[in-house]
């Protein structure tokens, strides 16, 4: 049995002597090149990513460079609620990457867009201090309406971040909408009996 091309075997999924079945896996194997960068946009952002002038895919050794070629699957995940786009990069390019190493995705906006300083300020962020990590699970505390008979509490709510507005600021994708009170600090919100102050909520 041999590949239609120079690869290498990262899996093996039979033993000598199995009977190979139609559709079932033998092998996995992976060809050096050509390589691409898989990013997964939220739902809420594909107006924006579709209008950015450029896209830059940043490697691991901090070089910028812009794919040779994009895909964008025409369908959104029903569970996550993003959108896969798939970035061809060049052999020069990618020379020293393997699979599964995390690359950033930056969708650049036009320089002179008269409504850049709008979409700024409507980026929804958070103070880093209120994020929660719990092995892959990131999440914030977010305040639940109480009832008539109950001191409102709160609830841990799953978020996708992006990039950091600042040290102390970063960015929410998914999750969370304008107006919702989240808890400042993390870790004291997630203490029995934690209760929100009577601060006013910060505006996004």
């Amino acid at each position: 049995m041999t590949a239609p091309y120079d690869s290498w075997v990262l899996q093996t999924h039979a033993e000598v002597g199995d009977v190979a079945q139609p559709g079932s896996p033998i092998v996995t194997v992976y060809a050096p090149q050509p390589m691409r960068a898989v990013v997964h946009v939220p739902g809420s952002r594909q107006a924006d990513a579709l209008a950015a002038s450029a896209v830059q895919v940043l490697l691991p050794d901090g070089r910028g460079v812009k794919p040779h070629e994009q895909t964008r699957v025409p369908a959104a995940d029903p569970v996550s609620q993003t959108v896969e786009w798939r970035l061809g990069l060049a052999a020069d390019a990618s020379t020293g990457l393997v699979p599964g190493q995390p690359v950033q995705v930056r969708f650049v906006g036009a320089v002179a867009d008269a409504n850049a300083n709008t979409k700024a300020s409507a980026r929804l962020t958070v103070p880093t201090s209120a994020v929660v990590r719990r092995g892959e699970l990131t999440a914030v505390y977010v305040q639940r309406a109480g009832k008539a008979d109950a001191a409102p509490g709160f609830v841990l709510r799953a978020v996708r971040l992006g990039a950091g507005a600042d040290k102390a600021m970063v960015e929410v994708l998914a999750g969370l909408k304008p107006g919702e009170w989240v808890a400042v600090d993390g870790a004291r919100a997630g203490l029995q009996g934690a209760q929100p102050t009577s601060a006013a909520p910060r505006q996004p």
